[in-house]
Order: C-alpha cells, then sequence, then structure tokens
C-alpha cells in the first residue's frame, strides 16, 4: 500500500511535520502561528455559516434549515420520568467555581457535557416526529457513525494531549456519508471536545490535528472487507496488504469543536492545489439553552456531499 498522489504527500508531510513533531515556533501556548501554518502551505480564512459561503461549502451542503426545523424535538413524545433527559446545563457557575474542589465547572466537564447534549440533538437522542423507517436526523441524511472496527480509525490523533500543556481534545462521533451505489466518499464530519477555551481569530493546536489527521487517517486507509476489518486492530502489518480506499485529492473535513467555558465553531478543511485551506466561523455561544445555534450547528455536522472529488 502507497500513496502516489500529491494530495496524499502532502497530508502525509502535514502530519509528520506539524502534528506527529511540531515546529518550536508553530505553538504559541495552545494556539497555532499562522505564520508558520503559511510556510506548510496551510491557509486559514474566515466564512459566515450563516450565509451562502461558497469556499467554505465547495464539498458540503448543508441540512437546510428549514427541513431540519421540520422535525422539532418532541418531548411530548416522552413519558414524564423521561423528561430529565431533554435537561441542559445552563454555563452559570457560582463565585467559586475556579476552586480546586469544585470540578463541576471546569472547561472539560463543560464541554463533554455540551457535546453529549449536541451528540443526542443529530443522532436520534431525543425524540422527534421523523419520517419513516429513521431512526436519527443522521440517518435521515444517509450519514454513518464511524465506529471500531472501521479501518479509519487505524490511524491516530483524533484523541490526544496538547504538546505543552495537560489540556488535551477528543474526537466523536465521526461522521462519514453512506456509499452512493460503487461510489465511496472520503468526507468526514467531527465533534471535537477540548478541555481548554478559544478565542476569537486564533486556531487551537486541538482543532488544528483533528483535521490533519483525518485526511491522514483518510489517505492511508486501506480497501479491507468488512470480514477482514476487526482483524486489522490486532494485526496492522496487514495493513500494507491491501489498496487503498480513496484516490483522493481533497479530503474534506467538517469539524465541530466544543471549547471553554461552553462555546463553539464550525471548521471545513481541504486539499486544493497542494495547500490545506481552512474555513472558520467565529465563536458561538451555547451557556444559554434558548439562545444556543443547536439548528445551525446540526445542519453543518449533517452535510453531506456537495459533489463526488475523486
Amino acid at each position: 500500500m502507497c500513496t502516489n498522489n500529491g494530495a496524499s504527500r502532502r497530508v502525509e508531510l502535514l502530519s509528520e511535520r506539524l502534528i506527529v513533531k511540531q515546529p518550536d515556533a508553530l505553538l504559541r501556548g495552545n494556539e497555532v502561528n499562522d505564520t508558520v501554518l503559511e510556510d506548510f502551505k496551510v491557509r486559514r480564512v474566515t466564512f459566515d455559516p450563516e450565509s451562502s459561503d461558497q469556499g467554505a461549502l465547495a464539498f458540503f451542503t448543508p441540512m437546510p434549515l428549514e427541513v431540519l426545523r421540520m422535525y422539532p424535538v418532541r418531548p411530548d413524545l416522552l413519558l414524564p420520568e423521561e423528561l430529565p433527559n431533554l435537561d441542559f446545563r445552563d454555563y452559570d457557575p457560582p463565585a467559586d467555581a475556579q476552586a480546586d474542589d469544585n470540578e463541576y465547572w471546569n472547561t472539560g466537564l463543560c464541554t463533554e457535557m455540551l457535546a453529549e447534549y449536541f451528540k443526542s440533538y443529530i443522532l436520534g437522542g431525543f425524540p422527534r416526529r421523523l419520517p419513516p423507517n429513521t431512526c436519527s436526523l443522521a440517518d435521515m441524511r444517509q450519514l454513518n457513525w464511524i465506529s471500531v472496527p472501521h479501518p479509519f480509525l487505524l490511524g491516530a490523533g483524533l484523541d490526544c494531549y496538547y504538546p505543552r500543556s495537560r489540556n488535551s481534545w477528543s474526537a466523536g462521533p465521526i461522521l462519514e456519508p453512506k456509499s452512493s451505489g460503487d461510489h465511496v466518499y472520503s468526507h468526514t464530519t467531527l465533534v471535537v471536545t477540548q478541555d481548554c477555551e478559544g478565542s476569537n481569530d486564533s486556531m487551537l493546536f486541538g482543532e488544528l490535528a483533528p483535521i490533519i489527521c483525518s485526511m491522514y487517517n483518510r489517505a492511508r486507509q486501506p480497501q479491507v472487507p468488512n470480514e477482514d476489518q476487526e482483524s486489522m486492530f490486532d494485526a496492522p502489518g496487514k495493513i500494507a496488504q491491501y489498496d487503498l480506499q480513496f484516490p483522493e485529492v481533497h479530503f474534506p473535513v467538517m469539524l465541530i469543536s466544543f471549547v471553554g467555558p461552553q462555546h463553539g465553531r464550525i471548521f471545513c478543511g481541504y486539499i486544493n492545489g497542494g495547500e490545506l485551506i481552512i474555513h472558520q466561523s467565529k465563536l458561538y455561544s451555547f451557556e444559554r439553552k434558548e439562545s444556543a445555534p443547536f439548528d445551525l450547528f446540526a445542519s453543518f455536522a449533517l452535510s453531506q456531499p456537495a459533489h463526488s472529488t475523486t
């Protein structure tokens, strides 16, 4: 198994030079230095997910909000004792929330609880009146949840620690489009939680790394029959026996990042002409349920491929 196209080699280089081992100047605390990224042909640009940004949406088609809102969460479908399942914790820490013995409001727990709520929002954890034979919004959008023994997960970098701090990131759920006939799409959508805060106009290493690692895992993903997939995790040496799944040139990635104290933003990355383009939204607040943009983020997390990228 070998990679022989320019996009795959570019992804491998970015993984080796920026993720596995970082240049000293790449990191400023937990954030990445755009000047260093530019040296490696990584360009970060802003985009507005509330407008029709053709650059960011070159490879993804979000679920139309008007369609998504046809299937609202239905508390009336729950038994009274099940209603607490819909509870959402507003971010309202007490004055002593930073005390060592008060872990209830630490950043990692806040983003983890937010991500779990969002996961239920898109993957069927909350009741909705969906079309027949449909179990979730993701199912309705023809998206699969990637889980072991999927060969995409043979790669690393989806859950890791920051190089120079005790902070970490964790990816999940990870979604991919269902195959269409004989065509298999390389697109991936990741929900990533950070246990540190983010700021506008900058990017965390824990956001850059899963984008590049997702591309790398796709570039190296072997074309393994379903019945042999589990054995790959026990005998990774067998991977080289298989052809690559994707003769790819773009490796599109949609990333939903939840950062402290209880915020989120959307990224869309892809390889284009030897350059990694990363579109990044502003930070949105999820501190209050009544104003949190769950539908907006769900529409992007439930994106379908805009077109074939092979």
